[in-house]
């Protein structure tokens, strides 16, 4: 790992380095806490301003961060620096106006907006119409545009939209070092009719063994397109959530699917990385994840994730 800020090195004065990305922002976050007394030398204090370049490369020189300083604090012993790259743009925008279109076409106009290049677009196909009024951000735009299983990401200063559960890792159990998580029924949906404008029922869809072990739990929707799928799509099982520090590796990303057999906590399938922060400190390279998922929607041999399996041994 090598950081930069203003192009100045800065490994010999980090006390520790985070990097962090969550799915509903679309802009990776940098937290460098940095030693003064040990910084002299490297580090000058007027050397530092917002708006400062600031990277971070990879063991192999791989550009693993590009952004900018935004805000900067100081005391005694430490001054601590936060980051943001590009997707920062989407995030602290407000776009108004009539976005009509493809979804690839509503990414290009929004980017083109921003000034922002444009980089893997995997969107679906279909025509939208969306109208940004005050307080709509960019990326409420996109996301209403591409949907709620696409990651919307910038990537080598461009923006990217990528498929959700294109890639998954097997978790081995000697690479995890702590891990918790809950499970949660409240939210449960275990019966979905869908009705017609007359309230005529059109479809239901229900959970026979959710429906038999909690009792009934339905939701009425209202007919929008094919009614069967509408229904289908309507149910929602227990929600399990978790977080795991692992050993330190970058290649995780945010929507990735991570494999767990952990039966004695309830778990043992695939589920879809909601946040990932790989931390730097005092010479431990660590990674956190947060997943999220559906009690039996993701399996082991799920056929809807197609991509390539990885196993993460350390």
């Amino acid at each position: 790992m090598k950081l930069y800020a203003n192009g100045i090195l800065l490994n010999a004065a980090a006390q520790s380095v985070t990097l962090e990305k969550s799915r509903g922002d679309a802009a990776a976050t940098l937290t460098a806490v940095l030693l003064t007394a040990a910084a002299d030398r490297y580090f000058p204090k007027e050397s530092l301003a917002l708006g400062d370049a600031v990277r971070l490369l990879g063991d192999a020189g791989e550009e693993v961060f590009l952004g900018a300083v935004q805000a900067v604090s100081r005391n005694v012993e430490t001054v601590t620096l936060i980051a943001c790259d590009r997707g920062l743009y989407l995030t602290a925008n407000e776009l108004s106006g009539v976005f009509a279109g493809s979804p690839e076409g509503i990414c290009r106009a929004v980017a083109m907006r921003l000034s922002l290049p444009v980089g893997t677009l995997e969107v679906p196909a279909g025509w939208k119409r969306l109208v940004a009024g005050a307080g709509v951000r960019a990326f409420d735009i996109l996301r209403q545009a591409v949907g709620e299983d696409r990651e919307i990401s910038i990537q080598n200063g461009a923006l990217t939209v990528t498929r959700a559960g294109q890639e998954r890792f097997v978790i081995a159990e000697e690479t995890v070092l702590a891990s918790r998580g809950t499970a949660d029924a409240r939210q449960m949906v275990n019966r979905c009719a869908v009705i017609d404008r007359r309230g005529a029922a059109a479809a239901t869809a229900q959970n026979t063994t959710d429906l038999a072990r909690f009792g009934l739990r339905q939701r009425v929707l209202g007919k929008s397109g094919d009614a069967a799928a509408q229904a289908q799509g309507g149910l929602r099982g227990r929600i399990l959530r978790g977080e795991l520090t692992v050993r330190g590796d970058l290649r995780y990303r945010c929507g990735a699917l991570v494999e767990l057999h952990r039966k004695e906590f309830g778990l043992d399938g695939a589920y879809p990385l909601t946040a990932v922060k790989p931390r730097w400190e005092r010479g431990l390279f660590t990674t956190e994840l947060t997943w999220e998922g559906e009690a039996g929607r993701y399996t082991a041999s799920c056929g809807r994730c197609s991509g390539p399996k990885r196993a993460l041994t350390g």
